[in-house]
């Protein structure tokens, strides 16, 4: 099974109308579940120790036909979740 998640948007001016840019990630299903996982650990260590926290998607981008683009996930240790497929989307608003 494979997972999309949109992760970022942008918008721009063309004419009159206003379009939206998405960024789309697809991820496996198995990355899903382990950027779930972590999620969890994470809010329960927070909560734990009263602190707030976040986390940060890094998406470092391939040369394609050479390598892939690989996704990270950041928080207080950095989870390597593997290769992913990405692309722009655009929409209209």
């Amino acid at each position: 099974m494979v997972t999309r998640i949109d992760v970022i948007s942008f918008y721009f001016r063309k004419t009159k109308e206003i379009y939206m840019r998405k960024l789309e990630i697809t991820l496996t299903e198995e990355q899903y579940q382990h950027i779930q996982e972590e999620i969890k650990y994470a809010n329960r260590t927070h909560l734990s120790e009263g602190v707030f926290g976040g986390y940060e998607l890094c998406l470092q981008v391939g040369i394609p036909d050479v390598y892939g683009s690989f996704l990270e996930m950041k928080m207080a240790n950095t989870v390597k979740l593997g290769e992913v497929e990405w692309r722009f989307m655009e929409e209209r608003s």
